[in-house]
């Protein structure tokens, strides 16, 4: 015989809020801070929403696509397989309790994965007559070793500003 357990909106609130005040990452925050990722279905990559991940107690790293659904003492999500790109993820179902949720890492979007390596149609730039690390690195950022700004090709930089004596 099969029993299903229903409770009252009133009793879930109270419930979730038990489970807030003993997890930091309980429902509360996943109400709150990540209400954009409850949903039915994938977003949408034009969404741009940041790549979020859970770290379990146990280790194990989690990348959520969205969340299915917030219980009180459980969250339901669809997680993206590991080593799968966003364009066509594989996916599967993890039902995760809140005080196994140990931290939560969110990276900003990215529509392309990182590129790693060197600019080959870019040649490196020379610089001469520096005496230093420290002029090097100034130079680098289009600044004299007196605060002026330098002539030097390339975005706009502001020179530091001198701090006057007190």
């Amino acid at each position: 015989m099969s029993t299903t357990r229903t409770i009252s909106k009133e009793k879930a609130q109270h419930e979730m809020a038990e489970v807030d005040a003993g997890c930091p990452f309980g429902p509360g925050f996943f109400l709150q801070q990540l209400r954009a990722f409850i949903r039915d279905r994938c977003p949408d990559p034009s969404e741009a929403l940041p790549s979020v991940q859970l770290h379990l107690a146990e280790g194990e790293r989690i990348e959520i696509c969205h969340l299915i659904g917030i219980a009180p003492r459980w969250l339901a999500i669809a997680a993206i397989e590991e080593g799968h790109a966003l364009a066509a993820p594989s996916m599967r179902t993890e039902i995760i309790p809140y005080a196994l949720i140990s931290r939560v890492t969110v990276r900003p979007f990215q529509p392309e994965p990182g590129r790693l390596g060197f600019e080959v149609a870019r040649g490196p730039e020379i610089l001469s007559g520096l005496d230093s690390p420290e002029a090097a690195f100034l130079a680098m950022a289009g600044v004299t070793p007196h605060g002026s700004q330098s002539a030097r090709p390339g975005p706009e930089r502001s020179a530091p500003k001198e701090r006057s004596p007190r």
